[in-house]
């Protein structure tokens, strides 16, 4: 049996799979991580019966073969679907996950926005705020002090 997409994974090596999301009645949301290597897939005729060379080719030369990639990122697709009501909970939770797999292996894909790493100007930041709280609970005790010794 063929996928409804006319796609199908013929070779490569599944690492792992992590997902994280929710959902409500009507649409569902979250991030996935597939780590992979050397994927590839066919392509069906609308027959379903006969591979498509061309666009196995295509795809096969579109996919990204491997997650982490060549740069060594890893990265984490988003996932999601807005619900089929009169469909059950199961295609709710499959289409899904079908979402964070294509993502991953499109080369278009949703992905996670990586931000860019603020992280040390925020921590310089925070210090700067950290040693002035210091500083005013140092002169408020000094002050403390000071009213003390004048009793």
């Amino acid at each position: 049996a063929l996928p409804a997409i006319g796609a199908k994974f013929t070779g490569g090596k599944m690492n792992s799979i992590n997902f994280k999301g929710g959902a409500n009645p009507r649409v569902s949301s979250g991030e996935m991580t597939m780590l992979y290597q050397d994927l590839q897939a066919h392509v069906v005729k609308k027959d379903h019966k006969s591979k498509s060379k061309f666009l196995t080719w295509a795809a096969n030369s579109m996919l990204k073969g491997g997650n982490p990639g060549k740069n060594g990122k890893t990265r984490v697709a988003i996932m999601g679907f807005d619900r089929v009501m009169y469909k059950g909970f199961g295609n709710f939770i499959w289409k899904t996950l079908q979402a964070g797999i294509t993502n991953t292996v499109s080369p278009v894909g949703k992905k996670v926005k990586e931000e860019k790493d603020n992280s040390a100007k925020s921590d310089r930041k925070k210090e700067r705020e950290d040693d002035k709280s210091d500083k005013q609970e140092k002169d408020n005790s000094k002050k403390k002090r000071d009213r003390k010794k004048k009793k």
